[in-house]
């Protein structure tokens, strides 16, 4: 596979599309700083280049929110952070994306290093399959992989919960802890292992 390709994005509002070819999409609602209730919060470090760099290295489609308009897409459902979610879901339907991975970050002092919310099966459509593949593959690459620990991908606001009542396929949020996105090219390697084969892409 020849990942020289230059990635083909487009620019909308305050995010960065990137339109790749395996029915994949990665996405970063929280690049860039957020807004909730007037307070303005950190953004989640290094996402932006994680996402950017697993979609070279898959040919997976991304979505990257590049700058704070006072909103949070993973808090409000109006305006710009309805729109990033309204337009994950127009490409999905669009490029008939089966998959989609919402990345976000957590601190190092929890006992896991990737915690995978995914509403208590809600947002995976209870497909066990999925679940268990993922993480398998995450485990074996990472170790501590919790499931719905903390970051479960619950509240109808969230990204993941609000497109999974418009989109039917699995959907899934990947906490990743602040010492694994900082060994960026090494968790690219392993996530992307994960993507092509915790998934069966390559067959």
């Amino acid at each position: 596979m020849n990942n020289q390709r230059k990635l083909h994005c487009t620019y909308k509002n305050n995010w960065e599309i990137i339109q790749w070819i395996i029915p994949v999409i990665f996405s970063a609602p929280h690049a860039a700083p957020q807004t909730r209730e007037w307070e303005r919060k950190p953004c989640d470090e290094l996402t932006w280049e994680i996402v950017r760099k697993l979609c070279k290295k898959t040919w997976a489609y991304g979505i990257i929110r590049i700058e704070n308009f006072d909103d949070d897409p993973n808090y409000y459902n109006e305006w710009l952070s309805l729109d990033f979610k309204n337009e994950i879901v127009d490409l999905m339907k669009k490029n008939w994306i089966k998959y989609w991975f919402d990345i976000h970050g957590c601190k190092d002092d929890l006992w896991f290093s990737i915690d995978i919310g995914t509403n208590y099966g809600e947002n995976i459509n209870q497909n066990l399959d999925f679940l268990i593949n993922i993480q398998k593959s995450l485990s074996n690459n990472f170790g501590r992989v919790a499931v719905d620990e903390i970051f479960d991908a619950g509240k109808s606001e969230i990204v993941s919960t609000y497109i999974s009542k418009q989109v039917k396929c699995p959907y899934i949020q990947l906490e990743l802890c602040r010492a694994l996105r900082e060994e960026t090219e090494y968790l690219i390697s392993l996530l992307s292992h994960t993507v092509w084969d915790g998934l069966n892409l390559r067959n």
